[in-house]
C-alpha cells in the first residue's frame, strides 16, 4: 500500500488578479492534509472511495467520455490525464484500489477554503505515478495538474495545485497555458510571525466573487490588480528578507480589499468576514479574508503574543479559530 499526502492552502494576498497570468500572489500551505492510499487491484474495475462515495471505473480501458457527478470530476479528469501520461511511456496499465481521506474539510461546517479540489486532484496523479513506480518533480506534477484541471477551472488561479505540488510558501504566477513556463518562487515563512485562521462558519464558492469581478470595466481591474501585485511584491520581499514591515504592508493590502469592496458591492467581506477584521484591527492587528471572501476563512498576521487576545475577540464574535500553521 502507498500513501501519498498533500497540503491544504490559504491565500495570503493576490486574490482575483491573480486569475490572470499577468499577477501575482503569495500563498501559502497549511497543515491540514488529504491522503490517499494505493494498491494494485486485480480485478476489472478499479475502485476508488471518498468518504462514504464510491467510483468503479476501469483504469485499464477507461471510457474517457464517460460521465460522472461534480464530485467526482476532479478525480476523472485526474485519471484521464495520468492514463495518458503513462501510456505516453509505454506503461501497461493494471487496475487499483484508491481511497482518499481529507481533513481540508470541517466535519461539521463542510469546505472552509484549503483548496480541496487542487489537493484532489495532485494527490491521485502523484499516488499513481507512485504505484507505478514513475518519478516526477514538482513542477512537472504542477503541469500534470494544470492539465487534467483547466477545461473544468478556467477562472482559477490554480494556486491549489501549485501549493500541493510544491507544499512551500510560494510567490506564484498562473501560467498563460499548458505550454508557458512555470514563473513560481518557494520560500519560508519567517518564524517570528503567526498566521492566524478564523472561520466565519459559511462555505463559499470562489466562482462566484471572480464572476462579479469580471463584470468589472476593465479599468477598474487593471487598475486594482496592479495595485495589489505591487503591495504583494512588496510583502513577499519583506517575507524572504525578514523584514519587520511585514504587518504594515499587510495592512495596505488588506485596507486595498476592504475599500474596493465597499466601492464596488462585490460581496468579499460578508457581515462575519467583516467582524473578524474588525475584531482584529480593535487589537492592532491587521487582517482580511484569504480567498474570494464572501465567507470561508480570514486570516490575521502578528505575533505569538497576540493569539490568546485575538481568539477572545473571534469567539465573542462567533468566528471560530482554527488551529491551523503555516508549512515550510
Amino acid at each position: 500500500m502507498i500513501k501519498i499526502k498533500v497540503p491544504g492552502k490559504l491565500f495570503i494576498s493576490g486574490e482575483y488578479a491573480a486569475v490572470s497570468p499577468l499577477y501575482h500572489s503569495l500563498i501559502v500551505p497549511v497543515n491540514r492534509y488529504l491522503s490517499v492510499q494505493i494498491k494494485f487491484f486485480q480485478n476489472e474495475f478499479s475502485i476508488i472511495k471518498s468518504g462514504q462515495k464510491e467510483l468503479k471505473v476501469n483504469f485499464i480501458k477507461l471510457q474517457t467520455e464517460l460521465e460522472v457527478s461534480d464530485y467526482w470530476l476532479p478525480i476523472f479528469k485526474s485519471l484521464k490525464t495520468v492514463r495518458s501520461f503513462l501510456l505516453d511511456k509505454k506503461i501497461n496499465l493494471n487496475n487499483f484500489s484508491l481511497i482518499i481521506e481529507s481533513d481540508l474539510e470541517d466535519l461539521t461546517y463542510g469546505k472552509i477554503g484549503l483548496g480541496s479540489s487542487g489537493a484532489i486532484t495532485v494527490a491521485t496523479i502523484k499516488a499513481i505515478l507512485a504505484l507505478y513506480k514513475v518519478e516526477i518533480n514538482a513542477t512537472e506534477t504542477y503541469h500534470l495538474a494544470l492539465k487534467a484541471q483547466i477545461d473544468q477551472f478556467q477562472e482559477s488561479s490554480f494556486g491549489d495545485i501549485a501549493i500541493a505540488s510544491f507544499q512551500k510558501p510560494i510567490y506564484y504566477q498562473k501560467p498563460k497555458n499548458l505550454d508557458s513556463p512555470l514563473k513560481i518562487q518557494t520560500f519560508s515563512w519567517p518564524s517570528n510571525l503567526k498566521l492566524f485562521i478564523g472561520f466565519t462558519g459559511e462555505p463559499y464558492k470562489t466562482s462566484m466573487g471572480v464572476n462579479k469581478f469580471n463584470n468589472l470595466p476593465a479599468k477598474v481591474k487593471t487598475d486594482f490588480s496592479q495595485k495589489v501585485d505591487e503591495l504583494t511584491n512588496l510583502l513577499y520581499r519583506n517575507l524572504i528578507n525578514d523584514q519587520p514591515g511585514v504587518t504594515n504592508v499587510f495592512q495596505n493590502i488588506a485596507n486595498l480589499y476592504w475599500n474596493f469592496d465597499l466601492r464596488y458591492n462585490l460581496g468579499i467581506f460578508s457581515p462575519p468576514l467583516k467582524k473578524l477584521v474588525l475584531s482584529a484591527n480593535k487589537l492592532k492587528i491587521p487582517a482580511k479574508q484569504s480567498g474570494a471572501g464572501g465567507g470561508d476563512c480570514g486570516i490575521a498576521i502578528a505575533c505569538e503574543q497576540k493569539k490568546e487576545s485575538l481568539y477572545n475577540n473571534w469567539e465573542h464574535e462567533n468566528i471560530i479559530p482554527l488551529n491551523l500553521e503555516v508549512v515550510n
